[in-house]
């Protein structure tokens, strides 16, 4: 393959992602400036002029951006100043994500992304490859990265474009053009179909197909993601954040004003009943989750729009997005853990999501790494089983002993006691806070208790953990890179001890815990480690 240079248009793109990053700096001086015109005409003439210089710079550096795909490794090359070369061998990729935001869309380009995994001072901070080629450009390259002889999943509709050997050719020696597959007789709607041949020209004709194992997230899915995914708590702290920052910027009257509103109201208020009162602070919550759950149900449609995971021989395929299109590609034995998560809304309605541990994916910042949005648990295995078989099954767990629970209680209510009755020698309110807080992290404490476990075989292991955020692990055990278990003469007394699981993942997911469970699987997991 031809070195290709980045399509222009992300000049443009990095120019206005940097300018995004800075809008702060910007906007303050503007805001705060008041009548004085001079300095906003010098605060917009600064900005004008880093503008100019950052698009002059952006030029520059995509003159001198290049990407080849040579025999058994990616190149690129880059820089102004210092010239850099980047080889990647295809063997070391984990995953070639193409993304499309509106612009990306409008304009015909789309952004690739490969992650091989490495990190830097032990944390991984950006894909080795992100750069932005036309639609065209990055599904060649991504299907030349995989090298997937059988075509790769299309961004912009349900079929395959199949691309022929490089030195294949017709009997009148022209090179034969990518063949559209079309669905075959008596095809179920809504099915893709891949071939699973590869004849030459002569037979193009006679080609045979197989379905692809396929999932999509219903629109029921989005509706109970985004109710059970409510950021009711972040939303009352954003909202008490804007009152604060807009009372900054406006100024004392409007807060003046407003607390003069909210005075009025509580005067009229407290003329009532206690039970009036509590009846309106009761239905001005629920007003506020019905309008944070309804956000967040939005967002989920817009970010999870249709959805569909599928898998061609030993790859897994994920696209979604309304506003942005993301399409990942991940090389099934890249994929090291599954992740089946629940917080406690979801453990009452028994619905799931489930998440992938591979390098490069869920990597970017408020990005997660999912591979079902949502799903009944009646109706997990099966997915399981047709998308990822190798992670199929529950295994049999070792539960945490009875003798354990009061070791889950102990400490943390001990310090809620000592904080909180502390406190309210000084401040009786916190009082309120004590038997509040008493009930809820006992029982918290308890599922904690209940939901601890871990259990293994020759090819995996499971661990289960959490309370009201449960999370179950299913880890391939030759991705396990270290366990350890640490504990204090009480713990070694009772026979008991906390493990620690290492294993190959991105840094914020590297590391499974789980606590007070029979000490006696240590040696029998450094052997099975020692065997893989």
């Amino acid at each position: 393959m031809e070195p290709i240079r980045c399509h222009y248009t992300a000049i443009f793109e990095n120019v206005l992602k940097f300018f995004w990053q800075l809008l702060p700096a910007f906007i303050l001086p503007i805001l705060t400036a008041g009548r004085f015109a001079n300095q906003l005409l010098i605060i917009l003439a600064a900005a004008l002029g880093c503008f100019i210089v950052a698009l002059f710079l952006q030029y520059l550096s995509w003159r001198q951006t290049w990407l080849s795909i040579e025999s058994n490794r990616l190149l690129i090359k880059s820089g102004l100043i210092w010239r850099k070369q980047k080889a990647i061998p295809f063997k070391k990729i984990n995953t070639v994500d193409l993304s499309r935001n509106l612009f990306q869309r409008a304009v015909g380009t789309c952004r690739v992304k490969i992650d091989t995994g490495a990190v830097t001072d032990g944390s991984k901070h950006e894909s080795e490859v992100n750069l932005i080629f036309t639609l065209a450009e990055a599904e060649k390259i991504r299907s030349q990265v995989l090298t997937l002889a059988s075509g790769v999943a299309s961004l912009h509709n349900d079929y395959i474009d199949f691309q022929p050997p490089v030195d294949e050719s017709s009997p009148d020696g022209i090179p034969i053009p990518a063949i559209k597959a079309e669905m075959p007789a008596g095809a179920v709607p809504g099915t893709q179909y891949v071939r699973t041949d590869l004849p030459d020209w002569s037979q193009a004709a006679n080609r045979t197909f197989q379905p692809k194992a396929e999932i999509r997230t219903r629109t029921a899915d989005f509706f109970l993601y985004g109710l059970t995914k409510s950021k009711f708590l972040g939303g009352l702290i954003v909202l008490f954040s804007m009152m604060t920052f807009a009372s900054e910027i406006l100024g004392d009257q409007i807060t003046e004003t407003i607390a003069r509103l909210m005075d009025t109201t509580w005067q009229q208020l407290s003329q009532w009943y206690f039970a009036v009162t509590l009846l309106a602070a009761i239905g001005l919550l629920l007003l506020l989750y019905f309008l944070a759950s309804l956000a967040s149900i939005i967002f989920a449609i817009v970010r999870f729009y249709h959805f569909r995971v599928s898998r061609e021989a030993d790859n897994i395929h994920i696209e979604y997005g309304l506003l942005t299109v993301k399409s990942y590609t991940i090389p099934v034995k890249n994929i090291h853990a599954v992740m089946i998560e629940q917080n406690l809304l979801r453990q009452w309605l028994h619905q799931c999501s489930v998440e992938i541990v591979s390098i490069g994916y869920g990597d970017e910042k408020n990005e997660v790494a999912l591979l079902l949005p949502l799903i009944h648990m009646s109706r997990l295995e099966a997915a399981i089983e047709k998308l990822l078989p190798e992670y199929q099954g529950n295994l049999d767990l070792t539960p945490a002993p009875k003798n354990a629970l009061w070791r889950f209680q102990f400490v943390p209510i001990l310090l809620l006691l000592l904080i909180c009755g502390g406190t309210a020698l000084f401040w009786p309110p916190a009082l309120f806070a004590l038997i509040l807080g008493l009930p809820i992290l006992a029982y918290d404490r308890y599922l904690n208790y209940r939901n601890a476990g871990i259990g293994y075989n020759a090819d995996r292991l499971e661990v289960r953990s959490g309370g009201f955020h449960r999370r179950r692990y299913r880890v391939r055990l030759s991705a396990i890179q270290s366990v350890g278990a640490y504990s204090h003469p009480l713990i070694e007394k009772a026979n008991l001890c906390n493990y620690r699981i290492d294993y190959h993942a991105p840094t914020m997911r590297a590391s499974i815990q789980v606590r007070f469970l029979p000490a006696n699987h240590l040696n029998e997991l450094r052997r099975l480690l020692d065997q893989n």
